[in-house]
């Protein structure tokens, strides 16, 4: 999970790049619509390509976005080769000067040995909403 944050946080959105080789083919990923979206994302889960181009526009419409998390909680089914994590940080710059908490809940399926991500579902969490600095 750290690396699909790394990979958020330094931009790379490139479905082929190393950092997605552990999402799965079946993958489908959904998080609340970005303010400025408006209708431009659809609602509901969907593929990797798609999900990753939704990142790209937050990261075009708020360039200093970012995302950090502070804990990770992870729940292995290993005879029926699942699992679940969660996780819990924030969600920086989006919009601009605005932190807000935010969680996430990746599910893991095992093929033969190797663990792969299936879905992920994510959500900025309540909060002020008050910029971390002053707007001008």
């Amino acid at each position: 999970m750290q690396g699909f944050i790394t990979a958020i946080n330094k931009r790379d959105f490139d479905v082929n790049s190393a950092a997605w080789s552990h999402a799965s083919p079946e993958f489908t990923g959904e998080v609340e619509r970005p303010p400025g979206d408006s209708d431009l994302t659809p609602p509901g889960m969907m593929p990797l390509q798609d999900h990753l181009a939704m990142f790209l526009f937050m990261a075009q419409m708020y360039p200093d976005y970012f995302i950090k998390i502070f804990d990770l909680t992870t729940e292995v089914d290993e005879k029926a080769g699942t699992a679940t994590m969660f996780w819990n940080g924030e969600t920086h710059g989006v919009p601009t000067g605005v932190v807000m908490p935010s969680v996430g809940i990746c599910d893991f399926k095992r093929y033969g040995q190797k663990w792969m991500c299936i879905s992920f579902k994510g959500a900025r969490g309540m909060g002020d909403g008050i910029p971390e600095e002053p707007m001008m």
